[in-house]
């Protein structure tokens, strides 16, 4: 993922895959879908939120622009605690290059009031045969973005050259009750301020000792636990889950 500006404070943050359609049907221009992030957003003005937005598996079409409702609901996402990230998928690294390129370059093209801040690498392969392949698709999102951060997700811990090129990994994603915070490692080449921890199919309150050790303790750059299979839904407690990732950091 590149972000082309970095958040000028070093807590951690929010990392949210928001792959949820933001308006109900017979009403494209309303945005309630997201009402808990807008209201996240504005309860913690000092949490930083990593905001991933997937239209369609992507970004659509090359040289397109997002539907209607993403074009009016996204500029309510913005603010000065938000990075807004363009979703790529690189399968792997199986992906032809040219249609990595082609994602980048259409997520850099949409219009200022919905434009994205830098762009998710997800599906990444982590294996360090793969490095340079996703060290020159990075150089090239930071150029199509105008520079900044990057960031991209394996899944698992990478080989260690994937944090040399990326500002933030997600070093975890997995369901909730298969992880453990022992699965964390710290290093000076795997620095917590680099890494990212999704857990999905968590329990419907927020887990607040496992938010408490890996904000608290481990001090890790964002994190994400949802009761969500698939991230196409939020939690109605999202916002206390913002606000206890805020208390903790």
């Amino acid at each position: 993922m590149y972000l082309a500006h970095a958040l000028s404070v070093a807590a951690s943050g929010i990392f949210l895959p928001l792959y949820v359609f933001p308006a109900i049907s017979g009403d494209p221009r309303a945005c309630p879908a997201w009402t808990n992030v807008f209201d996240a957003i504005s309860d913690n003005p000092s949490l930083p939120f990593y905001i991933v937005i997937n239209p369609d598996s992507g970004p659509g079409a090359a040289g397109s622009q997002p539907s209607t409702s993403y074009q009016d609901c996204i500029p309510l996402l913005k603010a000065a605690n938000v990075k807004l990230l363009g979703y790529v998928d690189t399968a792997e690294g199986g992906r032809a290059p040219s249609a990595i390129e082609a994602d980048v370059t259409t997520c850099a093209g949409w219009e200022s009031t919905y434009s994205m801040d830098g762009i998710f690498f997800d599906d990444v392969s982590g294996q360090e045969g793969d490095l340079s392949m996703y060290e020159t698709w990075s150089t090239f999102a930071k150029d199509s973005i105008n520079g900044g951060d990057g960031h991209s997700n394996p899944g698992d811990y990478p080989a260690s050259g994937y944090f040399s090129i990326a500002d933030f990994i997600v070093v975890v994603e997995n369901f909730y009750d298969d992880f453990s915070t022992d699965d964390i490692v710290i290093s000076s080449t795997e620095p917590a301020s680099q890494q990212v921890v999704l857990l999905h199919d968590g329990p419907s309150s927020v887990p607040t000792a496992v938010v408490a050790e890996l904000v608290g303790t481990d001090h890790l750059a964002a994190i994400y636990i949802t009761s969500s299979p698939d991230y196409t839904s939020i939690d109605s407690d999202f916002d206390t889950l913002a606000a206890t990732v805020a208390s903790d950091e």
